[in-house]
Formats: structure tokens, sequence, C-alpha cells
């Protein structure tokens, strides 16, 4: 999950059902929204199908590059 959002800023995380608990019996919700939005901008600018096409592409030029294949 931390390669993806950040942890308490745009997602909660928990190991556990304490922890869950935990979480909810202190999440306002204020806190609750500014989590999602951040989440959800995050997701937006950094987690799209055009953003994955962009790193598979690179991959393939980059192995493309290794291999010696022409173009």
């Amino acid at each position: 999950v931390e390669m993806f959002l950040a942890p308490g800023a745009e997602v909660f995380v928990a190991r556990d059902g304490k922890e869950v608990a935990d979480i909810i019996s202190e999440l306002t919700p204020e806190r609750a929204n500014a989590v999602g939005a951040a989440a959800l901008a995050r997701v937006r600018r950094d987690h799209t199908y055009e953003q994955r096409a962009r790193l598979v592409d690179q991959a393939l030029v980059a192995l493309r590059g290794r291999r010696g294949v022409a173009a």
C-alpha cells in the first residue's frame, strides 16, 4: 500500500482488528473527508491507465534496447 498511497495522509492502514477499531474511534468526518480527498487526488494524478501505459511502454523500450532489437 505504501508504494501507492501515503499511510495516514491518503489511506488508513491497520494490521489487525484492534487497529481498525482504534482508527475508527479517533476518526472525525473532517479527517475522513480530508484523507479521502487526498487519496482521490493522488490516484487521479499518479495511478491512471495513461500512467500505467507509459510505464509499460518505457519498460518495453528499455527491454528492446538491452536486447539490441531494431525499432
